[in-house]
């Protein structure tokens, strides 16, 4: 049987011992040692790739999820600052309770008494005409916020702060972070954690009943007859108001035993106010007003 062509070709080409041992004793010498024990270090570093290629994979993610994870997270950020900055206020702001609530996604209150909000969710402006109003925002959505009174001004950008007015007048007083405040009496500064600050009134009503709220938390006679002269300040003669404080005025110095300087007060007293004839009395008598 005739031996196939391809089995012919093997049996020539194969190599026999003779032919091997002639071949080695040509390439015998320390350089090719070395290079042929380069190419065994090169072989088995393929031998290296060839197994990783041919271990276990690790599974993949899918190429949509690669960059869809990204634009997912990058989608949530961008929904959140767009909720968080569009928007409108335009709203009342009335508890004879305390309330909680969020303003806008980036701005928490909570308030007893009475204000409004009003401007874009991004830069709310708050009115706030009486009781305590303490306010909570987000550091991280850039919020503009204002907190208007008729005594100040209080604006902050990621920080809690309270403001609180009453018949004292406007206080600022910022629980963390810090808030710029400007008073209508000029003065001007930047609150930080802890610290407080007081607006007084501007008007002669308005320190009519600061006068009346330090005599009630029994405040010194010094401080309460300062804010009547700053009252009056504000005050021209014929304005009822200022024959109130001139009235609080005499009381105060009465009750303090400073006699005299009552019946100096009481002389500038109107002739037409409503206690025009006691005052008058004390002027004339020296008896006392009973404050």
């Amino acid at each position: 049987m005739k031996r196939p062509p391809f089995r012919t070709w093997v049996d020539a080409t194969e190599p026999k011992g003779a032919a091997v041992d002639r071949l080695r004793s040509r390439l015998a010498g320390p350089e090719v040692t070395a290079l042929l024990r380069e190419l065994a270090h090169v072989d088995d570093r393929a031998v290296q790739r060839l197994r990783s290629r041919l271990g276990p994979r690790r599974r993949r993610a899918p190429a949509w999820l690669l960059v869809g994870i990204p634009l997912a997270t990058l989608g949530i950020m961008v929904a959140t600052l767009r909720t968080a900055t569009v928007g409108q206020l335009d709203e009342t702001l009335t508890a004879t309770e305390r309330t909680e609530r969020a303003l806008t996604p980036a701005v928490a209150l909570a308030f007893r008494g009475s204000g409004s909000a009003t401007g874009p969710f991004v830069s709310p402006r708050l009115h706030w005409d009486v009781g305590t109003l303490d306010v909570e925002v987000d550091p991280a959505a850039g919020i503009d916020l204002v907190v208007d009174t008729s005594e100040g001004r209080a604006r902050v950008v990621g920080t809690g702060f309270t403001v609180t007015r009453d018949a004292l007048g406007t206080t600022v007083e910022v629980a963390h972070g810090a808030v710029a405040v400007s008073c209508g009496d000029g003065w001007s500064g930047t609150l930080r954690a802890t610290e407080r600050h007081a607006c007084l009134p501007l008007t002669a009503s308005g320190w009519l009943m600061r006068v009346g709220a330090l005599r009630d938390s029994g405040a010194s006679p010094e401080v309460a007859l300062e804010a009547v002269t700053r009252g009056l300040a504000l005050a021209p003669p014929s304005d009822p108001v200022a024959a109130e404080l001139l009235e609080s005025r005499v009381e105060i110095l009465l009750a303090t035993g400073r006699i005299e300087e009552a019946r100096e007060a009481a002389r500038a007293y109107p002739a037409d106010g409503p206690r025009a004839s006691d005052l008058a009395g004390l002027v004339n008598s020296g008896l006392g007003v009973r404050p």
